[in-house]
């Protein structure tokens, strides 16, 4: 026997109406109220690239809910953002739409004169739902093609490079033959 359920969702509303059929012929009709599961995301790119002295903002947005977050929680690397405590930035709560309809609420994370110490990741985590982390890179005036590329890793020269610099410096001014480090077998 052939049985299967068919719901169509008619409007902005959130109830659904479902038929179950049983062959060609429906078996009886229902209608549910159903809630959606409110989406969490990050405004644009994940990986965010500015220049040292410019604004950073961060925009985190809960989509189609409801009901919305009691709050909204910023975290720098797991610590907690309070504007109290860091006195260039600033967070800003805006809220469209109403009873109803669809309701979204985006916390905007505004860093002024940002500096080389912002950078790295800030996570939203709005009141029981799931967080979002985006990255925030801080360029120096000395890296520009990592702001136009969006190669995270040229933003910062690796801290071995000099090492290797002086190493591969020392064994051209004492070739290995010559080298103290030789060992002789017999």
């Amino acid at each position: 026997m052939d049985t299967s359920k068919r719901c169509r969702y008619p409007g902005s509303g959130q109830v659904y109406f479902c038929q179950r059929f049983q062959n060609i012929s429906p078996s009886f009709l229902q209608n549910w109220k159903m809630d959606s599961v409110p989406e969490v995301r990050i405004a644009g790119a994940v990986e965010k690239f500015i220049r040292v002295g410019s604004m950073a903002r961060l925009d985190c947005t809960v989509i189609s809910t409801t009901r919305l977050p009691d709050y909204i929680f910023w975290y720098h690397f797991g610590a907690r953002l309070l504007e109290n405590d860091h006195p260039r930035a600033k967070i800003i709560v805006t809220k469209r739409g109403g009873e109803g309809s669809e309701m979204n609420i985006t916390s905007s994370l505004i860093i002024h004169n940002a500096k080389v110490s912002d950078e790295g990741n800030y996570t939203c985590l709005p009141s029981n739902l799931h967080s979002v982390t985006a990255i925030l890179h801080v360029l120096d005036d000395e890296h520009p093609a990592a702001m136009q590329t969006g190669a995270a890793m040229l933003t910062r020269p690796p801290r071995y490079g000099t090492f290797l610099s002086v190493l591969l410096i020392f064994f051209l001014i004492h070739p290995f033959d010559n080298s103290p480090f030789n060992m002789h077998l017999p």
